[in-house]
């Protein structure tokens, strides 16, 4: 009896290993329920799947750039046919090409570049103040880091 209690957990045990070391996403388990653009959050946020669509009247600071692609609640990693799960729905799933009025910009990209330059510039601008002299503007740079 012991054996058999032994074999089951070890079985238990394989099974669960298995799923991670695949890799395979969880959502593929299981297909990804779309938000229905009729949703009463769908409709209190603005939420279109096409982002050219959006009123511009309603919605004054919507740009055609800005896409549920782009926006840093939509679940890029586990996208499949252009659909993706956004956090904001609860993990519905989302149009690549959509928008809502929460899109945010996601992290990285071309803003990630510039900020680069800009810090570069920083360090450039500190590195000859501190070398330009060791009083007040030296001081005051170095207890900022």
């Amino acid at each position: 009896m012991y054996q058999y209690k032994r074999r089951i957990i070890l079985r238990a045990i394989s099974t669960a290993a298995v799923i991670p070391v695949t890799g395979m996403p969880l959502h593929a388990i299981g297909a990804v329920q779309k938000v229905d653009p009729k949703d009463p959050q769908a409709i209190s946020l603005g939420y279109t799947d096409d982002s050219s669509t959006v009123d511009s009247k309603k919605f004054p600071k919507h740009d055609r750039s800005q896409l549920c692609s782009n926006c840093q609640f939509y679940q890029t990693a586990q996208e499949a046919a252009g659909i993706a799960p956004c956090t904001i729905f609860a993990g519905k799933g989302v149009a690549a090409k959509g928008w809502c009025s929460a899109w945010a910009k996601k992290a990285g990209g071309t803003s990630g570049a510039s900020g680069s330059s800009g810090s570069g510039a920083s360090g450039s601008g500190s590195s000859s103040s501190r070398s330009s002299g060791s009083t007040g503007t030296g001081g005051s740079k170095s207890s900022g880091y």
